[in-house]
């Protein structure tokens, strides 16, 4: 898992960094594909302000 979590802070994802685990886990209770589970980790990135998303502020 500290190889996911390095990665998403490389590609400045700290959203998803925090919360992988979370996603994991709900993936695996609902049985996503992994095309399902990226789209689900995008979306729960992309509902955050655009100031908040990429460090820019407002």
């Amino acid at each position: 898992m500290h190889e996911l979590e390095a990665l998403l802070g490389r590609l400045k994802m700290e959203h998803l960094r925090y919360q992988v685990e979370s996603l994991l886990e709900q993936a695996a209770k609902e049985e996503l594909n992994y095309r399902e589970f990226l789209c689900s980790a995008l979306q729960t990135r992309m509902e955050r302000p655009p100031s908040a998303r990429d460090g820019v502020a407002a």
